[in-house]
């Protein structure tokens, strides 16, 4: 082996990097899922984390400060990525009576059934990723995922029970971390 080829080696064994290709082959899996071919453009990721954020708290109040929290993003990715999807029709925003700064963020049933074809889609990925995998190593890989992110959440000065809080249950009843 040369050195070029070990020194290659060993930059593909960090966890970081492996996390980094799964990731861009999972982004490049959802955009071939994602052609329509009937000129709709589906939500973008960010916004279907955000659809499954308001579909799984029906009836409550939520405001734009709750996605931030719960998705562990900016305030200004938040605000545009609202934006467009009010524009797209996925979600509506309304004032609150008592303080007319405030704006309840309410999703439409286009974002219900757009999170419908977003679960379908991510069982299908799942059972791809799972092949050649017990459920042993399946619940021990989620177990060491979920350990890398409450550490790097640690790092960010969040903590693992702000991370375990903003959980969302998927339909299948268990839960989904959206981040």
């Amino acid at each position: 082996m040369t050195e070029n080829e070990r020194e290659e080696s060993e930059r593909r064994r960090h966890l970081g990097f492996e996390i980094h290709l799964i990731n861009n082959l999972l982004d490049a899996r959802r955009s071939e899922q994602m052609q329509t071919g009937d000129g709709e453009i589906p939500p973008t990721k960010m916004q279907t984390w955000i659809i499954r954020f308001l579909v799984h708290h029906p009836g409550g109040e939520i405001y734009q400060r709750d996605i931030e929290s719960a998705l562990h993003t900016s305030r200004a990715t938040v605000s545009s990525t609202l934006k467009a999807m009010e524009k797209a029709g996925y979600i509506v925003r309304s004032s609150v009576e008592d303080d007319a700064r405030l704006k309840k963020v309410t999703c439409t049933q286009k974002a219900v059934e757009a999170e419908k074809a977003a679960w379908r889609r991510i069982f299908e990925n799942e059972a791809i990723m799972r092949r050649g995998m017990s459920d042993e190593d399946y619940e021990t890989l989620l177990r060491l995922l979920e350990v890398v992110r409450v550490n790097l959440e640690s790092e960010r000065g969040r903590t693992a029970q702000e991370g375990a809080g903003s959980r969302i249950p998927d339909p299948a009843g268990k839960e989904s971390d959206p981040t």
